[in-house]
């Protein structure tokens, strides 16, 4: 099967998940198979794109001084903007912080424009295409409520899906059943009109004789 690296890495940390999950035997096997088969994936992924020393050691002091100069909550700790995980520099403060990360990246020429190279062709792996091994699952294996929808989302290419097609529902109100979908189905058995005429029972069934009308002459 041929996936992307992003997806082959999005399925096995969602297995990972699932790792420590009962189930029956064909769920356990899929997800330890399928698991040990596309963490390799990942782990070369991860070797691939490490982060070079010198930006490691840039990006720890960058972080000891935003977290120097920042806004301290009432317990001391440094205060993180909820949604870019930023640290919040301290007004008062600000213009040194400025000053001290300018000398910083002063010490460490080109480390920032290496970096950002290094995430775009990161992105780049991320699409490429690589062939792997995989046991497809029966959705049925899974257990119930340990998937939320996006995990179905992540897992589908190694799902194979089988859901029931619900018998027609006919709208006329005597209206029988296609006979493909019930093998006792029959015709239902003609009523002829009629006052005397009766709709027929059995094989041997035959039609009334009809009744001379006697006359008078004298």
């Amino acid at each position: 099967m041929e996936l992307t690296k992003k997806r082959a890495v999005q399925i096995a940390r969602t297995l990972e998940r699932l790792s420590n999950t009962t189930g029956s035997r064909a769920f356990c096997f899929g997800v330890a198979v399928n698991y040990a088969e596309l963490v390799k994936v990942r782990d070369a992924l991860v070797e691939e794109t490490s982060v070079p020393k010198a930006f490691a050691e840039f990006d720890e002091k960058r972080h000891a001084l935003c977290e120097k100069y920042s806004r301290r909550d009432g317990l001391g700790k440094p205060q993180i903007d909820p949604q870019t995980r930023n640290y919040i520099i301290n007004p008062l403060h600000l213009e040194t912080c400025e000053a001290a990360l300018e000398d910083l990246t002063k010490e460490y020429p080109g480390v920032l424009g290496e970096y950002n190279e290094m995430q775009e062709k990161n992105r780049e792996r991320l699409d490429e295409v690589v062939e792997v091994e995989v046991e497809r699952m029966k959705l049925d294996d899974f257990p119930d409520n340990v998937l939320t929808p996006n995990d179905m989302l992540i897992l589908r290419p190694i799902i194979d899906a089988v859901l029931p097609v619900p018998a027609p529902v006919c709208e006329e109100k005597n209206a029988q059943a296609p006979r493909d979908s019930d093998p006792d189905w029959q015709l239902p058995v003609p009523v002829r009109e009629g006052k005397d005429v009766q709709a027929p029972r059995d094989p041997d069934w035959q039609s009334p004789t009809p009744m001379c009308e006697e006359k008078n002459d004298g």
